[in-house]
């Protein structure tokens, strides 16, 4: 059954790339992204098109929460939007991948099998 009534909020993977010690690795972690609808959707895209909102400006919008991230002795590090400028700032494309992410989950045209 199709139930017309969604979270305010739900858990999705992002991914993405970084390079260390001359090599390429990859990272997971799920992210919390805030929902909306139809008409927030777009009026949040024409507020970043107008006032030219970067990627570290949009990513705090629309993440609420992390679950996956770690420090380097592998203990968990709570969301805040603290964690999250330290993050990007030690990870300069994890923004764009946040993000790209949130965007993927609006925007997915369904694929047809054949």
């Amino acid at each position: 059954m199709f139930v017309l009534q969604l979270d305010p909020t739900y858990w999705f993977p992002v991914h993405f790339p970084f390079a260390k010690d001359g090599k390429w690795h990859s990272a997971t972690f799920e992210a919390c992204f805030v929902r909306m609808d139809s008409e927030q959707l777009a009026a949040f895209e024409e507020e970043v098109r107008q006032q030219k909102l970067t990627d570290s400006q949009v990513a705090p919008r629309v993440l609420a929460n992390w679950r996956g991230v770690a420090a380097p002795d592998r203990t968990e590090i709570p969301y805040s939007a603290e964690a999250l400028a330290d993050a990007c700032r030690k990870f300069p494309s994890l923004a764009s991948n946040i993000v790209a992410a949130w965007h993927s989950t609006h925007h997915k045209v369904a694929e047809k099998n054949f």
